[in-house]
């Protein structure tokens, strides 16, 4: 039978993120919520100790522990999943966009750490990376993407506009989503990370956001953008699967969207609004809607 309760193991994990969620997301959410596209200096010594965790294999909040392969113990790998998506719950209550603005934690990394093997792990391990699959006029879907990545000796040379990009300006490279051949369809799609600089590279603009406004949201263009043909993530059928991990990795939000929604007046006004100082750690006991959100992520 399914044991679907919080297993009392992940108690101290559970307690450690809703205390950052409540001493270090709040204080500053109401201040990078008004000051948009400004960088949340005060999470680097936080992200710092997701880096430990993401090498101790202790799982939490990261994005960059999502691994395809892991040599550590095989019977633990389910755990340390749960450990993530727990952790990532209850930093989502403290300030998704804060969360989103973590460094080296973002969608992109999530896509490495998915697919890329031994040596390409260890050269991005302390890369910032975002993802940059949406495209104008056919959002998400892989399939139609127009992105192109034409092959011009050892180097891939990409042409196309991604939008929608978070962490687009911060990260410091972008796992750009690129056909290789647009009659072959989703099959052709390779993954490519480019770095921050490199020529025919440009962030085009920043979005202005009505919500989740800490997190920076960037459109970004590709013109004979050349990359060695060594940075591609991807290998042939790796691209589902990066894109699977990425995509699961930004929903994991449920608690904070169902306390939000039951939150008497009063708090819920200073969550949307912000018109008060910090927003009051206290919670509603779960809901039906809270548990059965829970369950989608488990």
């Amino acid at each position: 039978m399914i044991n679907l309760e919080t297993p009392k193991k992940a108690g101290a994990l559970l307690n450690q993120a809703r205390q950052a969620a409540a001493e270090v997301f709040r204080p500053i959410s109401r201040k990078y919520d008004r000051a948009e596209h400004a960088y949340p200096a005060e999470l680097d010594m936080f992200a710092a100790l997701l880096d430990g965790l993401n090498s101790s294999g202790e799982g939490g909040a990261g994005a960059s522990g999502v691994r395809r392969e892991d040599d550590g113990a095989k019977g633990n790998r389910n755990g340390a999943n749960l450990n993530t998506v727990l952790g990532t719950i209850e930093m989502c209550w403290g300030d998704v966009a804060l969360l989103l603005s973590m460094p080296r934690q973002g969608l992109g990394n999530a896509a490495i750490a998915s697919v890329a093997d031994e040596e390409q792990s260890k050269r991005f391990a302390n890369v910032w990376a975002a993802m940059a699959i949406t495209e104008p006029g056919c959002g998400s879907d892989s399939a139609a993407i127009t992105a192109t990545a034409r092959l011009d000796g050892d180097e891939y040379v990409l042409n196309g506009e991604k939008i929608f990009v978070t962490a687009g300006q911060r990260a410091d490279a972008v796992v750009v989503w690129a056909s290789l051949d647009k009659s072959k369809g989703r099959a052709a799609i390779k993954s490519f990370v480019v770095e921050k600089g490199t020529p025919g590279f440009e962030v085009v603009r920043l979005e202005h956001k009505l919500g989740i406004r800490a997190s920076d949201t960037a459109v970004l263009r590709f013109e004979d953008c050349r990359v060695p043909t060594d940075p591609g993530v991807g290998l042939d059928g790796g691209q589902p699967q990066a894109q699977l991990a990425g995509g699961l990795h930004g929903k994991t939000a449920p608690d904070s969207w169902e306390w939000l929604a039951i939150a008497p007046e009063p708090e819920r006004s200073i969550m949307t609004a912000h018109r008060a100082g910090v927003a009051s750690p206290s919670r509603s006991p779960p809901t039906a809607g809270t548990c059965q959100g829970r369950l989608r992520c488990w």
